[in-house]
């Protein structure tokens, strides 16, 4: 089904932004961390204009397919979101292909929703079917919530976690 085919997608995602830093990066244009975020902006300006395409004006989008559209490319942003979350985090040593990321400066938000992006990522995975991105994308906003000092809200995520992997028991075949 599309569902299938976006989740399958919106996994694979992560890799094509690291790569996408990671070409950036050989080529000598990162030296910050804002530089990672101005070269995953327009990736992530086009899941927003697919968005945002109206099925009536645009013969290219399918009428029937696009609140689908709408639900996947709202994820797709938010994995996008995730994975910029997560190389923020390995602050003190973040490398890039041989390059070490200066995060000296204060570092400028081009994505101010951290948290509800990282959990909107984490609600794309179902725990039946991809509890391992699900896990992932709640780890992360664990992680993020720790590094606030916002200890209540890391116990409310770890809590998650756990639901998750409850709910994906039943579904595995192998225990």
């Amino acid at each position: 089904s599309i569902v299938d085919v976006g989740t399958v997608f919106a996994t694979v995602l992560p890799e094509v932004v690291a790569r996408e830093i990671a070409l950036y990066s050989v080529g000598g244009l990162i030296n910050i961390f804002s530089d990672i975020e101005q070269i995953v902006w327009p990736l992530r300006r086009a899941f927003g204009d697919i968005e945002d395409a109206n099925p009536l004006d645009d013969d290219r989008i399918d009428p029937q397919l696009s609140p689908l559209l709408s639900i996947f490319c709202h994820s797709c942003q938010a994995v996008i979101d995730g994975v910029v979350v997560e190389l923020q985090l390995r602050h003190p040593e973040l490398i890039i292909v041989g390059t070490k990321i200066s995060m000296n400066e204060k570092v400028s938000r081009v994505f101010d929703a951290d948290e509800e992006s990282l959990f909107e990522a984490a609600n794309h995975f179902s725990a039946e079917s991809s509890p391992m991105q699900r896990l992932r994308w709640l780890n992360t906003l664990k992680q993020l919530h720790e590094s606030k000092g916002q200890w209540i809200e890391a116990a409310e995520t770890l809590m998650l976690c756990a639901s998750t992997i409850s709910d994906s028991l039943l579904h595995l075949k192998h225990v």
